[in-house]
């Protein structure tokens, strides 16, 4: 059963039931048909997205993006070598040469995902031993952000250090 709703003056529907092969859920669509997904249970998660897209869940396994909205690359020839990865949430493997004692190094992920007023969340997922490395985010950009890392041991560290990290969307009005 589904209970649908039409609003002559904007072209908009509201459905909420069962229909499209989904149960349980609330769709809105706009005037181009697309439909907006708001509430649709997926096992034990509920999803939220347009169309067949879900972009953010909520269920018995945490908060967060669903499987294929994330993304992995690897630094090609330093620690300071940019990456590009268009993802709102991935994992960069950083290259493996030496950081020096006490020393931080920079470097861009180039990312379309990012506006200038997403704030970006860090962590580290291995490499080196537990407190040895320090990661956090210097600038972010319109289609960008900077990391730094520093080594925060007393000798150079020669780690492939993979950090995790997740576009949390913001505005500024």
């Amino acid at each position: 059963m589904a209970i649908a709703t039409h609003d002559a003056t904007d072209g908009h529907n509201l459905i909420i039931g069962d229909i499209e092969d989904l149960n349980d859920c609330v769709i809105f669509r706009d005037t181009s048909g697309t439909a907006l997904i708001f509430n649709t249970p997926s096992g034990d998660a509920y999803k939220f997205g347009i169309g067949d897209t879900a972009y953010f869940t909520i269920g018995t396994t945490g908060i967060g993006y669903p499987s294929g909205s994330g993304g992995a690359v690897t630094q090609a020839t330093s620690k300071s070598t940019g990456v590009t990865l268009n993802t709102p949430t991935g994992v960069i493997t950083m290259d493996d040469a030496a950081l020096g004692a006490g020393a931080e190094v920079n470097f861009t992920v180039t990312n379309s995902s990012v506006a200038a007023t997403d704030t970006i969340v860090l962590s580290i997922q291995s490499g080196g031993t537990p407190g040895e490395y320090l990661c956090g985010v210097t600038t972010v950009a319109a289609g960008s952000f900077q990391v730094a890392l520093a080594n925060l041991s007393a000798s150079s560290a020669e780690d492939a250090v993979v950090i995790n990290y997740a576009v949390i969307k913001g505005v500024n009005s």
